[in-house]
């Protein structure tokens, strides 16, 4: 288990529900009730961080428009641009991406304009939430 703390130790020791000794020298920082800010800023900043990581890289839709298969007669093999065929099958569904009977694909531009707004506000709609909850969570607590 542990060992008791010597008599002439300044340490100050308590016990936890579980029966576990807490010194009180080896928390050179005492947190503020409720988590404190350090908690709130990386509740925000974690999701965030994977909400910009999953923007910064390339979609299928952005490839093909890269490589300007935007129309039947510039049609692209997805395995030629690197695009996994699994990532196609739900952008083919929704008709984002047209695939011909020779197996190319290409983007419809207004479609894909379209979509790309819809994720935008969806994201936009997100931010106001959590920017929101955190509003309340400082009203309140505070």
């Amino acid at each position: 288990m542990f060992s008791a703390p010597r008599a002439e130790s300044r340490r100050r020791v308590s016990a936890t529900d579980d029966g576990h000794a807490v010194y009180s020298d080896r928390m050179p920082v005492p947190f503020p009730p409720g988590g404190g800010g350090f908690a709130m800023v990386g509740s925000v900043a974690g999701p965030l961080m994977m909400v910009a990581m999953a923007f910064s890289q390339r979609g299928p839709v952005r490839t093909l428009l890269k490589a300007d298969a935007d129309a039947p007669e510039r049609a692209r093999r997805a395995a030629s641009l690197g695009i996994d065929e699994a990532h196609l099958v739900p952008l083919v569904k929704s008709g984002v991406v047209v695939r011909e009977a020779d197996g190319c694909v290409w983007v419809v531009r207004e479609k894909a304009r379209r979509r790309s707004w819809k994720i935008t506000l969806r994201v936009g709609a997100v931010v106001v939430a959590i920017g929101a909850v955190i509003l309340a969570i400082f009203e309140i607590g505070g």
